[in-house]
């Protein structure tokens, strides 16, 4: 009896230690962390992140304090943190930006802010989702916190940070391969802003170029496809915009097919490393078009009657203003919109010539 009860009077004090130090380290590691972090389950949040939460949550020196750590089960964030933390069905307007804010690049940089604000005004509660190859302590990444600590609803998403979190994220776990991390790295930078297209918190995705702001047109449109059962929207408002897909002026509902529009957008990243500045509207037009056609509003000031439309399109919902069109940029490089045919004006508004 004495042999059997000697390892039971050994094993009682091992396991209490055992105990009483697993859970010292996990304070230590909870304090180290942060305090301000509410619960231990909040913590499997920051498991996808590493050890730098802040520059994860806060990507630019200030504390915005506009949303609460939450807890979301996803393998990997496809922007920060923060995006994160904001949950499931995000509604995004997604940019792209690359450059330098001098000469030419400057003016790419300064509708940002402009970008921002009209956001808020005419589609409350969406995020503006920013794409960047910026530096720490650059003129360009000042710009953009700037606007970032002035608009909680900004998020900067790192391009760079990205990929090689991707890459990362594939030496823990091989089966996670939506896109590598080199094939990010290399993509043409106008595709940055479809990333979002592959991130199962967002729900609805809409591309936009930089240099044009977001219109009341535009989101009167926007508003009569949300109400439609259909997944993709697309916009051509002027009698240039004959490309199938005008890349930044597409729309996706992504909840609707998620599977679907992940595989479109995994086959657009692994073929869009030709730097050429229409690769993203040319793949596109191969890569999507096929499936978006029989699943589209297409609103359409000038193409109405063109064969290559699988389904019917629909004229603009208001009247165009002062010569304006969705996408202008108001910098007079484009000529003002001809006449619209009668068949692509609104049946009740035949007497709208420029629709």
């Amino acid at each position: 009896m004495e042999i059997c009860s000697r390892p039971r009077k050994i094993q009682i004090p091992l396991v209490t230690l055992a105990v009483f130090s697993f859970y010292l380290v996990s304070m230590w590691h909870f304090e180290k962390i942060g305090s301000n972090l509410v619960s231990r389950t909040d913590m499997e949040l920051v498991q996808i992140f590493p050890p730098d939460l802040h520059s994860y949550l806060s990507p630019c020196p200030c504390s915005r304090n506009n949303t609460s750590i939450r807890q979301e089960k996803v393998d990997y964030t496809w922007c920060n943190g923060e995006a994160v933390q904001r949950g499931p069905n995000q509604n995004i307007v997604s940019f792209s930006l690359f450059g330098n804010a001098d000469k030419d690049g400057m003016r790419y940089f300064s509708f940002v802010r402009e970008n921002a604000i009209k956001i808020k005004q005419l589609l409350p509660g969406w995020i503006m989702r920013l794409h960047h190859n910026t530096e720490v302590d650059t003129k360009e990444r000042k710009i953009l916190c700037d606007v970032y600590c002035d608009y909680p609803w900004v998020d900067l998403c790192d391009v760079g940070s990205l990929w090689r979190r991707l890459s990362k994220r594939k030496k823990k776990n091989p089966d996670f391969r939506p896109v590598t991390g080199e094939q990010v790295s290399n993509v043409n930078r106008r595709i940055w802003r479809f990333l979002p297209l592959l991130d199962p918190l967002a729900d609805v995705v809409l591309t936009r170029d930089l240099d044009a702001t977001v219109s009341n047109r535009e989101v009167a449109a926007i508003q009569q496809w949300i109400q439609l059962n259909y997944t993709f929207h697309l916009m051509r408002d002027h009698q240039a915009h004959k490309a199938r897909i005008l890349a930044g002026m597409f729309g996706v509902k992504v909840y609707q097919r998620r599977d679907l529009v992940e595989g479109l957008t995994r086959v657009l990243i692994n073929f869009g490393h030709n730097q050429k500045y229409d690769t993203d509207q040319i793949l596109l037009s191969k890569i999507f078009w096929p499936s978006v056609k029989h699943d589209v509003v297409a609103h359409d000031s000038y193409n109405c009657m063109e064969n290559w439309n699988a389904l019917p399109t629909y004229p603009f919902p208001t009247k165009r203003e002062n010569n304006s069109f969705v996408s202008d940029n108001f910098e007079g490089r484009w000529i003002a919109p001809k006449k619209c045919p009668l068949a692509c004006r609104p049946v009740d508004h035949q007497d709208w010539e420029y629709c």
